[in-house]
């Protein structure tokens, strides 16, 4: 199942996901939708968490997993951490998952998890930037994640039009957080 979004065999994420939703496991463990994006927000930030303690994001504080899937997880985040690094520092456009897999909740998903990143070092992606842009950026990420549940992000929500509108900006908008925290502006 090797393609643009994930660079994993089939046999690798039927592993992945069977860790992820094994019943033992917490509600709120990330799917492999919702850890694409929080390891694509880590990419992109300027600054983020130490690298050991990436899978807590992904899984939370949960004792049960034993070594083995502990570094099947670890395997899958130096993965796509390469795969997801090939493909923000290339020419070509960035592919998000729900592009490549028929899942209705994918983009919600990598969307929650890249908003998971972002939450993690929140104050750093805004030091020393125009706020209003990062901020415009990160919106449609923001908006589509669900997380929020104000009343502005209702109104987005509720505009269909803006909705698909903003969900078509994801890709360059992610592109552009990137160029802008290596930029050194």
């Amino acid at each position: 199942m090797a393609n643009e979004s994930f660079p994993f065999s089939t046999d690798f994420l039927d592993s992945i996901e069977s860790i992820l939703f094994d019943n033992d496991q917490e509600d709120d463990c990330l799917d492999l939708f919702g850890i694409h994006g929080l390891v694509c927000s880590f990419l992109v930030a300027p600054e983020t968490p130490e690298r050991n303690q990436w899978l807590l994001f992904i899984i939370g504080d949960n004792s049960n997993l034993d070594e083995d899937q502990k570094a099947t997880l670890e395997q899958a985040i130096t993965q796509l951490q390469h795969h997801i690094s090939e493909q923000l520092e290339s020419e070509e456009e960035f592919t998000l998952p729900e592009e490549t897999y028929d899942d209705d909740n994918a983009l919600v998903n990598w969307c929650a998890g890249f908003v998971e990143g972002f939450l993690a070092c929140e104050q750093a992606w805004f030091q020393d930037q125009d706020e209003a842009n990062v901020a415009g950026l990160l919106l449609p990420i923001m908006a589509h994640s669900e997380l929020f549940q104000d009343d502005d992000f209702e109104d987005i929500r509720r505009n269909d039009k803006l909705m698909a509108q903003m969900v078509s900006e994801i890709p360059e908008n992610v592109v552009d957080l990137f160029l802008l925290y290596r930029s050194g502006n």
